[in-house]
Order: C-alpha cells, then structure tokens, then sequence
C-alpha cells in the first residue's frame, strides 16, 4: 500500500497474528518483528488495531497463561446454573471460559491484561470479535440443564431449533442475571469494558469495534456487519445494513469491503472499494483467500481505487464534523432518501442509494459487467461531484453512466461542505489546508458547518476545547463566523472555495472587503473558483467572501 502510494490509516491483525489463538499474545514466529513494525506505522501516523477473542483458553498449563490464571482467582469468568465452576465452550484455543463483563471485577481483570499487552505492542484500539458469545459446540463442554431456561416452552426458529446452538447455555450465569436475560447484551457489556480499558491505558479517545452489539453500543464501539460473501448481492445488502444501524444509534459502521469470504474480482472489488470510500466506517478485510489489498490489483484498477481514498479523505472534515453532531445530538452519518425526503413516496423503499448527512447522494453500481445504473434524483437542486455540473433532470429515476471509472454522487444544493486538501493518512493531512464546496440553492443560498478538534482527547466537548465554524451564503456573500475558537494546535487555513450554481457571470471578488484578484469562473458549468486565499479562519470571529455579478443581454 506504502509503495503503491495509497492513502492509508489503520494497519490490522486478525486471529492468524496469536500465538496458538490466544488471547493477548502474539505469534513470534509467523509475525516476527510485529512489535517494531506497529511503531514503525506509527512513527508515520498510522494506527494498528489488533483483534481479542471473547473466549479465554482453560488448558494451558498452570502459571503460563496469565488470562485464564489470573481470571481465575478473581471468579470473573460465567458459571454454570447455579454453580461457582466456570462454563466451559470451544472457540479457536479449544476450551475457553468466558468473562462476565457484567461483574466489575473483571473490568480490572480486562484492563490489566490489555495492559500487559499493550507494552508489548502498543495498539491503538481494541477490535473485540467472537462476542454473541460464539461457541464452536452447542451450550457447554458438559452440555446444558434441562431447566425452563435451557429448555423455554417455545423456542423461536433460530439454528439448530436451540437457544444454545452455537452459543452458551441459557441458564449460564452472569453476576446481575442468568445468561438467558443478558444473551443479547454480551457485545454490548464488552464494548464498555474494552472501551474504559482503553481509555485507562492510552488516555486518548478509545477506538473500539464489535462485532456484537445492542441499542445504546454506538456511544462505545463501532461496529461492522460480520463475515459476508465477496459477491454483489453482499455488497447490496451492506447498505440497508449500515442504514439500518445509523437507525439503532450505530453510527460508525461499515462492511467487510470486497467480502470477508470466498475469492473477490478485480471488478466486485474496485466497485465495493467505491462503495466502501462511503462508508462511515471503512475497512477492506477478509479471511484466507487471496489477497485482496488494492495494491495487488491492475494499475488501472489501483487507479480507480485511489480515486474513491482521495475523495474519501478530501471528505474528511465534512465526516468529522457529523461524527460529532451523531455524539452530541444522535444524528445518523448516513440515512435513506425518505427521510429527507419524506413527502416524495419515489423515495420509499429504495436501498441502493443513500444520503450521507443532508448533502451528499451517493449511487453505486452494484451489478456485474453494467456500465448504467438507474438511480431516483430527488427534486431539488443537485450537482455532479466534483466536477459541479449541475443536473438537469429530477424527481424522476434516471440512468446514470457508471462505467468503472466512476462511481455517482450528488451534492445537494442549498449545503456547504468543508473539505481537507488530503495527506498520506489523516494525521499527516491535518496540517492541510481546508476548501468549502458551496452547493447553492434555487435562491442563491447555502449553509454548513465544522467541527475540529485533535481528534484524539477524551474530553475534548466537555472541556470546548475544539474550534466550531458555521458557514452560510446569502445574496452572493460567504460569511465564516467562528463560534467557538479554542483548538490553537491545527493550523485553520482557508485556501480554496469552489461555488456551484452561479449564474452569472463574476466580475470582481473581495476577502473581508478587501479586492482579491485570484479567481475564477467557468461560464458553461457556471462555477466561481476562489483560490489563493491563505485565509487564517480564527484570525477573527467573522469573515467574509463575496463576489459580484453582472448581467449578459443578447
């Protein structure tokens, strides 16, 4: 990825990177170097996220695996109905017992183990998978009871007609319940244990990603949507998938890009690498097939794959700043056209296109060998991305070209977008000038916003230590009013602002009243470039951008 010169920000492992599958340790031998090499990633600024099994092995020789020992003494593993011995099931070690992470004593147990391991090889965030809890065996080692929890009156049409198929045992025991009440929960109680862990060892903002979860989880963990197929059908339902948990409070999620299972294609691949590029959570993983990083792919395939990161991270502010309306306000990153568009019934019931926020439209092609896709573009005014030409034809579905090269995405007008010039990651970018990509409106008219703090403090709201800008046009003015102003370590610099809908023809620009002679406008697609502006935006609380226009008479 480093050589075939692809933005890039997290660095995983999965299972393959333990030592015999345990947890908390690593495999010295296949991953040789894995410690030096996290901190060489992260000299660049990137990031590493290993992956913690929920199971703990029970068969390792007494005094040589300080999880289960350790576990041990403290009473925090489940037990059996009505017992103080621990349940014992299969994962990947063999025989695990598994933490309660209803009983607060293991929250300590959790985070000293991370801890331990964290001086090993110092992750940045904690990847918790296998937490249902799966079992390779139904119910236990010993089985189950034959109690109404084990053996409820009516069993709903679930695996194996069991309510302990591939799981534990209903009648296991968690310290507040039995495991029949708390089943669903189990994701959830790990989410805020791996979530505290994290904060008490790197004391930074915790990066937390599960594969189970409950309502209330999206304040922990992001989430992703398991183990799918590398096929077009997966990569269609990927996006009712995240739409449907931005709906449950899960903002930041995403799929498994290009298929976790079977052989991907060069083309599956390129078009979910698109896809994924909106996404709110972006990772492109799968298991032990083929390779399928973007950089073992064509170069004319890297290309494309390039072009979708570049949008992606030139986004990056404008993502930023709803990942923080989502926390303060639980507003969805992404969400389905009816929502918006709500008294539009076209709207109903369309899942192959989707809104991130209220500005941006985007339209995959999610079928093989098709170089057309029909997309619906609700009525209002929309303009091509990034080109900024302004579309014609609305209300009605409409086809789309969509060759490879291309993925469609809309910006809608009456929005400002804050966009980031990109860097090789995000941390190397931060530095990068901003642009605002301003969509007008039928009026004329347009309003945004930006958040933007150091993206790594706990308490970074609590404290305002954050700089907070909203931006509107109104009658050919740009206004730029710094709400809150206290982030001094980022450089804040405008340098660019592009406008869409300008319908006539510019003939001067100034900068806070002052002329400023570096501009453009492009009379066919009717579009103001204002560049070279070097505009420090906490210089003062309020700023302003205007341009004058004059009328053509025939």
């Amino acid at each position: 990825m480093h050589d075939a010169e692809f933005p890039y920000d997290v660095q995983w492992t999965d299972i393959d990177a333990m030592s015999s599958s345990l947890d908390f340790t690593y495999d010295q031998n296949n991953f040789h170097g894995l410690p030096d090499l996290v901190r060489s990633l992260q000299s660049e600024g990137k990031h590493y996220v290993n992956i913690i099994d929920v199971g703990i092995s029970s068969t390792q020789p007494s005094g040589t695996y300080p999880p289960y020992d350790d576990g041990l003494k403290r009473a925090i593993f489940m037990t059996k109905f009505n017992s103080t011995v621990p349940i014992a099931g299969k994962v990947w070690p063999g025989l695990t017992v598994f933490p309660d992470f209803t009983n607060a004593s293991t929250i300590e147990w959790w985070t000293n183990n991370a801890a331990t391991f964290h001086d090993i090889i110092p992750f940045d965030g904690i990847w918790i998978d296998m937490n249902e809890p799966s079992n390779l065996i139904d119910g236990s080692y010993d089985g189950c009871t034959n109690n109404s929890l084990d053996k409820p009156p009516f069993v709903p049409n679930v695996l194996g007609k069991s309510l302990s198929s591939k799981t534990l045992c209903p009648s296991a025991q968690h310290a507040i319940s039995s495991h029949y009440n708390l089943h669903n929960m189990y994701g959830y109680f790990e989410s805020i244990a791996t979530h505290l862990a994290l904060k008490t060892i790197r004391h930074k903002r915790p990066f937390v990603l599960s594969r189970s979860s409950f309502a209330g989880s999206g304040q922990y963990a992001a989430h992703w949507t398991g183990d799918n197929d590398a096929t077009y059908e997966d990569m269609y339902f990927s996006i009712s998938d995240i739409l449907s948990f931005n709906m449950f409070g899960m903002p930041n999620v995403g799929a498994d890009i290009c298929g976790f299972r079977d052989d991907t294609s060069e083309e599956l691949c390129t078009r979910w690498m698109q896809l994924g590029a909106f996404y709110p959570f972006m990772r492109n993983h799968n298991g032990v097939q083929k390779d399928q990083d973007p950089a073992v792919f064509s170069w004319t395939a890297q290309q494309i794959m390039k072009q979708a990161l570049i949008m992606r991270y030139s986004l990056a502010p404008f993502w930023y700043t709803l990942h923080y309306r989502a926390a303060i306000a639980s507003e969805t990153l992404l969400q389905p056209l009816h929502f918006e568009f709500f008294n539009d019934n076209k709207t109903l019931g369309i899942d192959r296109q989707f809104l991130i926020g209220r500005a941006i439209l985007v339209s995959p092609n999610l079928v093989s060998n098709v170089t057309t896709i029909q997309a619906y573009i609700p009525e209002d005014v929309w303009y091509q991305f990034p080109s900024g030409v302004q579309v014609n034809v609305v209300g009605v579905f409409a086809d789309l070209d969509a060759p490879l090269e291309k993925i469609n995405i809309h910006i809608r007008g009456g929005f400002i977008i804050p966009m980031q010039i990109p860097g090789d990651n995000l941390m190397l970018g931060r530095g990068n000038s901003f642009t605002l990509l301003i969509a007008q409106s039928a009026l004329g008219n347009a309003t945004g916003n930006l958040f933007w703090d150091d993206g790594d403090s706990m308490d970074s709201i609590e404290t305002s230590t954050y700089n907070y800008f909203e931006f509107s046009v109104v009658s050919n003015t740009l206004t730029i009013n710094a709400i809150v102003e206290n982030y001094k370590d980022s450089p804040m610099r405008l340098d660019l602002v592009r406008v869409f809908g300008v319908s006539k023809p510019v003939t001067n620009v100034t900068v806070n009243e002052k002329d400023h002679k570096e501009y453009f406008y492009n009379i066919p697609d009717q579009i103001l470039i204002v560049y070279g502006l070097d505009m420090d935006m906490l210089a003062q609380l309020i700023q302003t951008i205007k341009w004058t226009t004059t009328t053509i008479f025939d």
